[in-house]
């Protein structure tokens, strides 16, 4: 009994003594109204990160679409989820690089942080995406071992960014084109046609009266 307390106390002392490790830092939001611009810290430049491999950095941005082809990047539904409306989310990402090298570190040391633009059709009509960074993290002298740590989740609201029109794509653009250029061939074949048959009548009548004044006479 005494062995099992000494036992579980050691685990406790152990698990509290582990070190809780940083999780990097939440990409922000530039307050742009224009453009969807969020920006990275370069975390791995300071001394808490610097003593730490760190791989695969990877920016990753989520969003709602009403169709498939409107995803870049996986797709998820949430059709199967009880009591869920069903809806299509898609998830894409990109890669970060984290540059350690001391000349390349020197020129850009007053740059505090990386800034990623996107544009902002390929949200197509989604109302807010969001935006977190994960980070492969080898523990230390345990290069086989590592963990992924991810950051807090930025909520991006495109609602809140002013009114934007939605352009139509190309193959939405030359549908509408051919549309055009037929109605109006049609148009004008209409009104050369109209005025025709105006010009032949009014030769018609002219036609006539002529032949009944020369009749009269």
């Amino acid at each position: 009994m005494i062995t099992s307390g000494l036992l579980i106390l050691a685990v406790a002392v152990s698990v509290r003594g582990t070190p809780v490790m940083q999780l990097p830092p939440m990409p922000l939001d530039t307050g742009d109204k224009n453009a969807v611009i969020v920006t990275v810290e370069t975390f791995w430049r300071q001394p808490y990160w610097k003593s730490r491999k760190l791989e695969n950095l990877t920016l990753f941005y989520s969003y709602e679409v009403k169709e498939a082809e409107h995803c870049d990047g996986k797709l998820f539904s949430t059709e199967f989820i009880i009591d869920a409306p069903p809806t299509l989310t898609c998830i894409s990402r990109i890669p970060i690089e984290m540059s350690r090298d001391e000349l390349e570190t020197n020129e850009l040391e007053n740059e505090k942080s990386i800034e990623v633009q996107f544009d902002r059709e390929i949200f197509h009509s989604a109302s807010e995406v969001t935006f977190f960074v994960r980070v492969r993290v080898h523990q230390i002298n345990e290069s086989s071992l590592f963990d992924q740590l991810e950051s807090s989740k930025l909520r991006y609201r495109l609602s809140d960014r002013g009114e934007w029109i939605a352009f139509p794509s190309a193959y939405q653009i030359v549908p509408l084109i051919a549309g055009v250029v037929v109605f109006i061939i049609a148009l004008v074949t209409y009104i050369v046609v109209f005025f025709s048959r105006t010009k032949r009548q009014n030769y018609d009548s002219v036609a006539k009266i002529t032949s009944s004044v020369n009749r009269s006479e």
